[in-house]
């Protein structure tokens, strides 16, 4: 009677040896060679795009607020020199010093310029570096940065100059600048680095003139990518 029953149950699916599941796995692609350099590679580009996404965020989201800073102290300023005597006005301004080395400058409605906090020696100043003494490592750097703006299609900067003799002609800026309306531009300094200018119109005749360099941002950004690529390899398993 137990022989019969037992003959009667339903046979159980047999299970399944060792080499043919690794054969089964190789049919769907698992655990070949060439599988697992393809999904390395997809991890790689997904994660590199993310990278220059973040970079290029990070970039924009910095020079929006730098920018913002310096049209907000450039209306200030402008409104300060409207109120103080014009006897004493130039003096005032020019004895204005920030902590970045900004250049402050006022300009007449003729485009001559009036003051220029530089003309002080003790006068923080920003400095631009000469491209002519750069390390390698420093032209290294640069050209990652401009194939990395490339990528995320940074707009190419105008140059940043100054002409001489000094007038407002040289900034674009002032002509735009109306009061209380800041106008702001970027530029690109011989080192590379950024530079910001803003543009206010003084009440009663007059325009306010910034002049920022932003290579702290630079450095920034910089530390940002080396941080990302290290993670980038990390990522993949390259480190």
């Amino acid at each position: 009677m137990a022989s019969a029953i037992a003959s009667t149950r339903p046979d159980r699916p047999a299970a399944f040896e060792p080499s043919e599941v690794q054969e089964w796995r190789r049919g769907l692609g698992f655990g070949s060679l060439r599988a697992r350099i393809f999904a390395v590679n997809i991890i790689a580009v997904i994660v590199l795009a993310i990278m220059l996404l973040y970079l290029d965020t990070v970039r924009s989201r910095l020079l929006d607020e730098r920018t913002a800073g310096l049209a907000h102290q450039a209306t200030t300023i402008a409104g300060f020199a409207a109120d103080l005597p014009e006897a004493s006005r130039v003096a005032s301004l020019e004895r204005r010093s920030f902590e970045r080395g900004t250049r402050l400058r006022l300009y007449a409605d003729s485009g001559t310029v009036l003051a220029d906090n530089w003309r002080q020696p003790a006068t923080a100043r920003f400095v631009v570096e000469d491209p002519a003494r750069a390390t390698w490592r420093w032209r290294s750097a640069r050209v990652i940065d401009r194939v990395l703006e490339k990528v995320g299609s940074f707009q190419p900067l105008p140059v940043y100059r100054e002409a001489a003799p000094d007038t407002a002609a040289q900034w674009p800026e002032i002509a735009n600048a109306s009061a209380g309306k800041p106008v702001t531009k970027l530029r690109r300094a011989a080192d590379g680095s950024f530079m910001i200018a803003a543009a206010a119109r003084v009440a009663g005749g007059g325009v306010v003139h910034l002049t920022d360099n932003a290579g702290d941002l630079t450095r920034i950004l910089r530390a940002e990518r080396l941080t990302s690529f290290w993670l980038l390899l990390s990522v993949t398993g390259l480190t």
